[in-house]
């Protein structure tokens, strides 16, 4: 049996270190999430860049029907909590 890839298993790299799966080798796995697409909640919610986005517009979008645009609030949600956004 296979340690990578397997449902229910921890994921290890060559180096033998836990790494859960999805996160980059290095763990810098925010900084590669924030910096992808800079400014596009703000473009997709209609609030200029610069300005924090409103509490009552994230949680509308949290329910929207397009699934990225909910992962996106989550994201966003994630980064208030680190000082990100």
């Amino acid at each position: 049996m296979s340690r990578h890839g397997h449902k229910g298993m921890p994921h290890f790299h060559e180096d033998e270190k836990y790494c859960p799966p999805g996160m980059a080798h290095g763990g810098h796995w925010m900084a590669e999430a924030f910096g992808a697409h800079p400014g596009k909640l703000h473009r997709r919610l209609h609030v200029p860049e610069g300005q924090k986005i409103p509490a009552k517009k994230l949680s509308k979008a949290a329910h929207s029907e397009s699934g990225s645009l909910r992962k996106e609030v989550a994201l966003a949600r994630v980064g208030r909590k680190y000082g990100k956004h």
